[in-house]
């Protein structure tokens, strides 16, 4: 079983009308971060490599959803520069909607685990990582910018709490 779970929603995505999203090639792309995603996915490197706030670890898996059945590259997407910053690949086994079996694996694991998911599935997933935690029951559609952290008890459950990450201009100073 891991020590810790660190869950976080993809990264900044194209608003209707708006901008566009781009693949890492530069190319435009419906399915992929803004400009301010990749910003913030770059900055996820020190977030996660050198922890300043005290329930914040570094990963020692990354899992982001798989595009393949999807219509989103986002939550993949956003792990890539922190996982060429670590070596450390991206876990794409799972797609949106696979939260219990996504759960199961991510407690067969140790150490710590990263996972950037849709933000409308990350409640169903928290619950079947730890079904007797109180979690929020969604995750805000304009929120890019905290992290869900879950702690391992010696009894078996979780201690939950939410980190704002405080990266770029306009994030949150804290949590609401």
């Amino acid at each position: 079983m891991p020590r810790k779970i660190m869950i976080i929603r993809h990264a900044e995505k194209p608003v209707p009308g708006d901008c566009k999203g781009v693949r890492q090639s530069g190319e435009t792309d419906e399915h992929s971060l803004i400009v301010r995603g990749w910003q913030r996915g770059g900055a996820l490197i020190r977030f996660f490599m050198k922890p300043d706030h005290p329930a914040i670890s570094v990963p020692t898996h990354l899992i982001g959803s798989s595009f393949a059945g999807n219509t989103s590259r986002r939550p993949h997407q956003t792990l890539v520069p922190l996982s060429h910053a670590m070596a450390l690949a991206v876990d794409e086994s799972f797609n949106k909607n696979q939260e219990a079996a996504l759960a199961a694996r991510c407690l067969g694991l140790d150490g710590v685990v990263l996972i950037s998911w849709h933000h409308e599935c990350i409640p169903a997933l928290a619950s079947a990582l730890a079904p007797n935690t109180p979690v929020p029951p969604q995750w805000p559609d304009d929120c890019f910018d905290r992290v869900w952290v879950f702690d391992a008890e010696r009894d078996g459950g979780w201690r939950f709490q939410q980190v704002p990450q405080r990266l770029l201009a306009g994030d949150a100073d804290s949590v609401a």
